[in-house]
């Protein structure tokens, strides 16, 4: 069920789009699919084919993966407002690594990412700026998850 219709304000949170000026904001959210998904709704599914970016407006995402020794999946973490989940589409179109389900009622904006980076090849500087705000965002997902690695070493 669709909630907005291209709203470039609700974009301007979002950690991806600092920087952007509200000109480009509203180019970025001409491409968006504004919803809300109930609690419990799987936004991506660990190993499938990845073509779409999610943006968090609103609630909470747990992400997860399918457990070495099998079982229930491993819990990753928690990404709320101003989150993105499936990010690494804009990259590379390859499989996804992990699975991402709703934990409460939560409105996203999605975009398939092939559209947004033939948008980051038409307008470099909103490419640039957003290339150089997901660089972060996978630098602090890194440095989160080694901290994560070391804990579980210890225990």
């Amino acid at each position: 069920m669709s909630t907005h219709s291209s709203n470039p304000d609700l974009l301007k949170h979002m950690k991806i789009f600092q920087g952007l000026s509200a000109e480009d904001l509203s180019k970025v959210a001409r491409l968006m699919k504004f919803e809300k998904k109930p609690s419990a709704t799987q936004l991506i599914v660990e190993d499938q084919k990845a073509s779409e970016v999610f943006f968090i407006i609103d609630g909470r995402v747990r992400i997860e993966m399918a457990s070495v020794q099998g079982g229930n999946p491993e819990f990753l973490t928690t990404i709320s407002a101003g989150d993105t989940v499936g990010e690494l589409a804009l990259a590379r179109l390859g499989r996804r690594t992990a699975s991402a389900l709703t934990q409460m009622d939560t409105e996203i904006c999605s975009c398939d990412a092939k559209a947004l980076n033939e948008l980051f090849d038409q307008n470099p500087t909103i490419g640039l700026k957003v290339f150089r705000n997901l660089t972060n965002i996978i630098a602090d997902r890194l440095g989160d998850m080694n901290l994560m690695l070391r804990n579980a070493s210890k225990a």
